[in-house]
């Protein structure tokens, strides 16, 4: 009687599992890497099989050892985590933390949120925005998933509003390095780290003399959008740093406004826009 109550339970298990990993879509896997979703289920599904097999056949002196690792691996095939969160960040917020300890960063209040709702897990920024750039932002809910995001191209689209009447689309590649005499601040020059910025004039503001220009980066580096726009002649309103204009805002004029890439489990693409912030909007609208 024993015996069939513990196949009967490690029967229903198995179906249960299988039925989770065959519905699950948007979800990551801790017990494994790989890279698509179809051959992990296959591979998941096949080790369930595998093993209850083994269950059914082992003689009695096997059956503990085969119990035993297939509740393991019923237990690590059900610890599912979400794949992604993307998130508006606001301005004057790190991505991460800071050298300054009095400022909160997006990275803690993920955390902080994940906790609050019992979310088991460490949040992991994939795409970094500076302190006062507003816009999207793309959060790994795992290591793995951030993993994952380190080999894949993510198309990244700024709205930046900038001095001066740009082209109507250019393409920068200009290495970018730190200036010698700051730890913040960042120019091009002869053996910086290659970077390249494509961009296009969506609307001029000629009252004004300013630019709303939509951007692609191409390459990460710090302050590329901010630092090739200056190397151009066009700084952006409002970022001091860079020589920008600050009467009309008080931080640079730039929003990340469009993320789009392939979802690293499910292979459908994932396209999420977001609406540029108010001081941005009253600056075209005062202007129109």
């Amino acid at each position: 009687y024993e015996e069939k109550m513990i196949f009967l339970f490690l029967t229903l298990m198995a179906v249960i599992t299988i039925v989770v990993l065959a519905k699950s879509k948007e979800i990551y896997f801790v017990s494994a890497s790989f890279k698509r979703s179809k051959s992990f289920l296959f591979i998941q599904i096949f080790q369930v099989l595998v093993i209850y097999l083994g269950l059914i056949f082992a003689d009695y002196s096997n059956k503990i050892f085969a119990i035993v690792l297939f509740l393991v691996s019923i237990s690590e095939m059900l610890k599912l985590v979400y794949l992604k969160k993307i998130v508006n960040k606001e301005i004057n917020l790190p991505s991460i933390p800071s050298r300054n300890l009095e400022d909160e960063s997006l990275l803690e209040i993920v955390n902080y949120y994940f906790k609050k709702k019992n979310i088991n897990t460490i949040p992991h920024i994939v795409t970094r925005l500076d302190k006062n750039t507003s816009g999207l932002v793309l959060i790994a809910k795992h290591r793995h998933v951030h993993a994952l995001f380190s080999n894949m191209e993510i198309d990244k689209f700024y709205t930046a509003l900038v001095n001066g009447k740009v082209t109507d689309n250019e393409i920068i590649e200009a290495p970018i390095r730190r200036v010698s005499s700051s730890i913040i601040e960042r120019e091009v020059g002869e053996g910086g780290e290659f970077a390249k910025t494509e961009y296009w004039l969506e609307e001029y503001i000629s009252e004004e003399g300013i630019s709303v220009v939509k951007l692609k980066l191409y390459t990460g580096r710090t302050h590329q959008i901010r630092v090739h726009m200056k190397y151009k002649g066009y700084p952006l309103l409002g970022d001091e740093l860079y020589g920008g204009d600050v009467s009309n805002i008080s931080r640079q004029a730039l929003h990340c406004t469009n993320l789009k890439f392939i979802h690293p489990i499910t292979d459908e693409v994932v396209n999420v826009r977001a609406d540029l912030p108010e001081d941005m909007i009253n600056i075209i609208k005062h202007n129109e």
